[in-house]
């Protein structure tokens, strides 16, 4: 089915217009998904009954719609392949471009998602992990089970070092606090090829929110420099947190040690930090978006008007071209006339011939209906009008 794409405000206004599986008939999707498209983007639905009270006259009580999260989109996409009305969609040179307009207000913003997560504490064990870390904590176990029997350096568990467990902490921390106010969290292992060290394992955390993402990784003063070629310092004295890239309009954003404040206590600012650096990044990438559609746009109008000026060129070369092809055509429909009229001419002439008087006049008749033929086939005026002048046009 086609994608359908509504702003959070008309679903909204929709799933509180009809019950859902009326609207489902109207959307050509299952009211499964409505609802859990519904739940992604923090859009309340009717409860269970209140179609029934409604319609039996008993008072309702209908939710309002929240503010949107850090980060979020502000569309929700209905049926179609994911990720389908992303930049390489194609632009309509008459299409009519608005650029974003962001009515919310960033700190109610997040505010709101800090509401959600309640109270952010910092972990002091792995005991209980995040989802985030499960996978890579899983991996870790089974290379240490490999390690103990093999006892080769290439099995050896990658993050058991005091630096790295106090980083899989924090990150610990930040993925539980982030977890309701996001699509995703992971904790992975990245790996790079450092000359004169091999193969160095750090840790990333990748943070997806509905319509951006962002990544955090530490630096730390043990690291080899060629780790650090993405910060904007080229010295470390210290384990550092980094959110965002220098490359990017945003900049970095960097936490570190500081006296009697450790990375550890600065968890619940970092997480706030990160949604409002999410909704920054969200805002700046449809301000890019919009300039680059407006660009496409632009595009493919000049491109559109270029093609109308070669194919009005080519018609304008056609046309003494064209003048001279139907000339030929209707001069050689008169000679085809000429010809026909000569045929029957020789015919008649012939039949006056004095051989016929003696001779045998059968072979003369058939030769005769042969070349009559010929001229009915050569004679424009024989033939249908329609082929004569689909020849003077083709």
């Amino acid at each position: 089915m086609p994608s359908i794409t509504l702003s959070r405000a008309q679903l909204y206004q929709l799933v509180w217009t009809k019950p859902r599986s009326q609207l489902a008939k109207d959307l050509q999707c299952s009211d499964v998904a409505i609802g859990k498209h519904c739940a992604r983007a923090r859009i309340p639905v009717p409860s269970r009954g209140y179609w029934a009270k409604q319609s039996s006259g008993k008072p309702t009580l209908r939710l309002p719609l929240p503010i949107r999260l850090p980060g979020h989109s502000r569309e929700v996409q209905l049926g179609g392949a994911q990720y389908e009305r992303g930049w390489g969609y194609p632009v309509d040179p008459d299409a009519q471009l608005s650029p974003p307009n962001f009515d919310e207000d960033l700190q109610q913003q997040v505010d709101a998602a800090l509401k959600l997560i309640g109270r952010v504490t910092w972990s002091r064990d792995l005991t209980n992990p995040s989802p985030a870390l499960r996978r890579l904590l899983a991996a870790e176990v089974d290379r240490r089970e490999k390690h103990a029997r093999s006892n080769w350096s290439f099995d050896k568990p990658r993050f058991d070092d005091v630096a790295h467990q106090r980083q899989l902490r924090i990150f610990d921390a930040i993925a539980k606090a982030l977890e309701p106010v996001t699509e995703s969290v992971s904790v992975l292992d990245h790996d790079q090829w450092v000359h004169g060290h091999g193969t160095l394992h750090t840790l990333r955390c990748h943070v997806r929110f509905g319509g951006t993402y962002l990544e955090l990784h530490f630096a730390e003063p043990t690291d080899p420099k060629a780790l650090r070629r993405e910060t904007p310092v080229k010295e470390v004295r210290s384990t550092t947190l980094w959110l965002g890239r220098e490359s990017s309009e945003l900049g970095v954003l960097s936490w570190t040690d500081a006296p009697g404040r450790k990375l550890e206590r600065q968890v619940a600012e970092i997480v706030a930090a990160v949604l409002r650096r999410a909704e920054l990044g969200f805002r700046a990438n449809a301000e890019a978006a919009h300039e680059q559609r407006v660009k496409w746009r632009e595009e493919a109008r000049e491109a559109r008007s270029e093609a109308a000026r070669k194919q009005e060129l080519q018609r304008l070369e056609a046309t003494p071209a064209d003048r001279r092809r139907i000339r030929r055509g209707i001069v050689g429909l008169a000679r085809q006339r000429r010809d026909s009229d000569d045929i029957r001419d020789l015919v008649a002439g012939l039949a006056q011939h004095p051989d016929l008087r003696t001779s045998d006049r059968t072979p003369f008749e058939q030769w005769c209906a042969q070349a009559l033929r010929i001229a009915d086939e050569l004679d424009p005026i024989k033939r249908p009008l329609a082929d004569v002048l689909r020849d003077l046009t083709e």
